[in-house]
Order: structure tokens, then sequence, then C-alpha cells
């Protein structure tokens, strides 16, 4: 996020009031809902900015891959990421066991243990990221603020599965457990920002980014729920 700050900083109050509210959600923890009717590539490149830059500071990261169209998890990690600080989730949904596997992935230099957890069974979903964040937290005297990062890939399969109140509680829980440790969340809901599934979710959040394309160029626009502050139209 340290480049987003960048970015929006200027001269105007307003926006130095946005970075300042912003740099406080990532000392604090945060949860960031993305949105925008865009194609998968789009929230690819916003997942790998989301994730964090190794050379910023230490990243332990948590995928979590719910939809069996997205791409590969190379392709949504930062470049030079650290595959051993790296744990994975994918849904099985069409089995009802859970079970370990590794995958290897050729171009990432270690193995990925990655766990496949039945879609239908949230509460196991929900338990097996606590428990990721655990190992984390004891690998380490204390997580830094926003060391631990997790990515949601994506809603929408969750819904189909279940109800939008108890995909709305997982996501609270989820959310909070990342909190906890004054770690990021961003959960992908690939959606227009008027749509009104996302207004339902938008409240769990302490930010909104929409995405959206002009000119070619994907942009970025952050609005904080709770202040209602709104950044311009950025570059991702």
């Amino acid at each position: 996020m340290g480049s987003y700050e960048e970015q929006i900083r200027s001269n105007d109050d307003r926006e130095q009031q946005f970075a300042t509210k912003l740099s406080l959600l990532k000392e604090r923890g945060s949860a960031l809902l993305v949105v925008g009717n865009l194609p998968v590539d789009a929230y690819q490149t916003a997942c790998r900015w989301m994730l964090g830059d190794e050379a910023v500071g230490p990243r332990r990261r948590i995928l979590v891959v719910t939809d069996n169209q997205s791409p590969t998890v190379e392709s949504r990690l930062p470049k030079n990421a650290d595959a051993s600080n790296l744990k994975v989730v994918s849904s099985t949904p069409n089995t009802r066991a859970a079970a370990t596997n590794i995958v290897d992935n050729s171009q990432i230099d270690s193995k990925i243990e990655q766990s496949y957890i039945d879609l239908t069974n949230l509460g196991k979903l929900g338990s097996t990221v606590s428990e990721m964040i655990t190992e984390f937290n004891n690998e380490v005297d204390e997580l830094d603020p926003a060391e631990l990062r997790l990515c949601f890939d994506s809603l929408r399969p969750v819904l189909t599965e279940h109800s939008t109140s108890k995909v709305f509680k997982f996501v609270d829980l989820l959310a909070s457990r990342v909190r906890k440790e004054n770690g990021m969340s961003h959960f992908h809901l690939p959606l227009a920002r008027n749509n009104e599934t996302v207004r339902t979710f938008a409240p769990l959040f302490d930010a909104v980014i929409q995405l959206h394309e002009h000119d070619g160029q994907i942009e970025q626009r952050w609005e904080l729920c709770e202040s209602g502050l709104s950044s311009n139209w950025l570059p991702l």
C-alpha cells in the first residue's frame, strides 16, 4: 500500500486526510472489498499488488482460491514472492472430503503446500485459514503490521453455495481474524459497485476498491467506509 499512499498525496487537504486514514488501516489491520465488472486479469493485477512487496517488508501470505476458473497461484503473486511463506487453500466443489496435497509450480522455487476444502463446508474453510494464521504466528514472536496478507478469490462461488446471510457472517469472522493480527485481507467480488450484493457486503469492510478500465488502463478508486472519503481514479 506504500506506493498507493505516494500516489494520492498532494497539497489538497482532503487527499492528505485520505492518505493518513489509509496509513492507519495498514498499521491496525484492514479488510478490503475489490469490485468491478472487469475480466480476471484486472483482479490478478490487483491481487499481486495487494499481497505486498517483499522489498518493503516481510510478507506471510494466504491465498484462498474458490474459483476454479481463476488463474494459477503464481499469476496472483508479486514478483520474487517467497513461496516458503505462502499457504494456499483451494475449493473442491465436486468432492465431499478434505485432503492435503503438494502443488509443484515450476515457476516457483519451492513446493507449495495446498489444502483442499469442500466449498460447501464454510466452517472447515474458516478453521483451516485460522490454523494457517496461527502457524505463521508461531514462527515469529509477533507478526508485524501488514505482514500477514490474505487474498480471497472470490466470493461469487461461495454465494452460489450458501445464503447471503451465512456468507456475510463467514466473511465477518474471517476478516476479523486477520485484523486481529494487524494483517490485511482483500476479497474479490467481480460485480458492479452499485450491485445489490456489493452494497450488502460493503459495510463489513474498511474500504471498497472499485476497478474500471479507462483508455485501456486499469484504474482503481478507494472508498473508506467509515469516513466516506474516496480517492480519485488512479492507475493500478
